[in-house]
């Protein structure tokens, strides 16, 4: 499928995009030397969620500040953000995130048994206490709609600190984020 923001139509001028693909090229240096393809084929357009940030240039800033933030291993240990990821992944099935994060979470440890759990809505085999926890949350802020009620706050306090649990919190909902702008753009670059 074309993609829904092609560059051709952008709000956002040429400075715009020049900023998201210096972004994207900050993200493919600091990220363990995993790469993916930000641009299309053609070059009319850029891929997955990037394309409409091209449409919404005042959100190009914030949303690389924050995928910084919670990609940031003294935020967040890197094995509990994988496993935040595959929770999320598990409800929205966003091909890019998918893609990308198999080869991050196998890098922090995991394998691909254990990511194909993850991302069916099992809780990986092999996990500590801490790491079941981590995923039970994600997988339940993932879909939350109204208050956490009491028993899944007092189950995750007994192994998960506020500071987690807020962690947890930004990197659902950053992974949300990103996923939504995906599926918007409907591209198909990423889908299996």
């Amino acid at each position: 499928m074309a993609t829904r923001f092609p560059l051709a139509g952008a709000p956002g001028d040429a400075e715009t995009q020049k900023s998201i693909r210096d972004k994207l090229q900050q993200v493919h240096a600091h990220g363990g030397g995993f790469r993916f393809p930000w641009m299309s084929e053609d070059g009319s357009s850029l891929v997955s969620y990037f394309a409409p940030l091209t449409y919404c240039p005042e959100m190009v800033e914030p949303i690389f500040k924050l995928a910084g933030v919670v990609n940031n291993p003294a935020m967040i240990k890197p094995r509990n953000r994988e496993l935040v990821i595959m929770a999320v992944v598990s409800v929205t099935r966003v091909p890019l995130i998918d893609n990308c994060h198999r080869q991050l979470a196998a890098a922090a440890g995991f394998s691909d048994e254990q990511y194909d759990q993850g991302i069916s809505g099992q809780s990986p085999s092999g996990l500590s206490e801490e790491e079941v926890a981590v995923y039970e949350l994600s997988r339940q802020l993932t879909v939350l709609n109204e208050p956490l009620d009491e028993a899944s706050w007092a189950k995750a306090r007994v192994k998960l600190e506020k500071s987690d649990i807020v962690m947890i919190a930004h990197v659902v909902s950053t992974y949300r984020w990103i996923g939504l702008l995906d599926m918007v753009n409907a591209d198909s670059t990423w889908s299996r």
